[in-house]
């Protein structure tokens, strides 16, 4: 997914010395893929896609890890809480394919 955060920003926070701890984890090894969490669900039956666009939406509307952003500044990380986002939700419809769960 990608976002596109709206509003303005709280002021930036340090991090949870445990946000930390992945935080300079990741950095020693970013090719690690711990912290990295893939996911899926599977929906039998139809879907109406722009019903699941709008409950996503709702969902980082009320969520604030959702809304935030990390980022580095002279060597300190700091997060980032943002009023809203707007997040991309791709429809990638593989029932066509000969294996699709596969």
């Amino acid at each position: 997914m990608t976002d596109v955060h709206t509003g303005t920003p709280t002021d930036t926070v340090r991090l949870t010395a445990a946000q930390q701890g992945v935080w300079f984890a990741q950095r020693l090894d970013p090719a690690d893929p711990a912290y990295n969490i893939a996911e899926y669900a599977d929906i039998p039956g139809p879907v109406d896609a722009e019903l699941l666009r709008r409950a996503v939406n709702h969902t980082a509307s009320e969520t604030e890890a959702l809304r935030s952003t990390f980022g580095e500044r002279d060597g300190a990380p700091f997060q980032c809480v943002w009023e809203s986002a707007s997040l991309a939700v791709p429809l990638v419809d593989l029932s066509g394919e000969e294996d699709p769960h596969g």
